[in-house]
């Protein structure tokens, strides 16, 4: 026994992994070839339709204003669902419908086990 997280691998694996590693690049080419092809056949490579990016003003409107918002909404649901997801346990909470588990004390003060739901 070694005491290491991961021994080197042996000669058959070394094979087994470049064979696996051939066969998906291999894979993932031809399905980035396929979404190609079909943007292509529908017209949706068109240099008219890519060429807005390519302007500072759709990225000084548009763009990097809406990835602004988008961040700071996704941080403020953070802060917002890491009260709630902590309180969640509780009795009576919002996203339990009431049926928590309640507190240790709560089932061993009167002896016997209470049930919420």
């Amino acid at each position: 026994m070694t005491s290491v997280l991961y021994d080197a691998p042996g000669p058959r694996a070394k094979r087994r992994n470049v064979l696996l590693s051939v066969v998906f690049f291999v894979l993932l080419a031809l399905f980035l070839w396929w979404v190609w092809q079909t943007m292509d056949d529908k017209g949706q490579l068109k240099w008219s339709l890519w060429q807005p990016f390519t302007t500072a003003d759709a990225w000084t409107t548009y763009l990097l204003p809406g990835l602004g918002d988008t961040l700071k909404a996704a941080g403020l649901a953070m802060v917002i669902a890491l009260p709630w997801a902590r309180s969640s346990a509780s009795p009576g909470c919002p996203t339990t419908g009431g049926c928590g588990s309640p507190p240790e004390w709560w089932s061993s003060s009167s002896g016997r086990s209470r049930s919420f739901c």
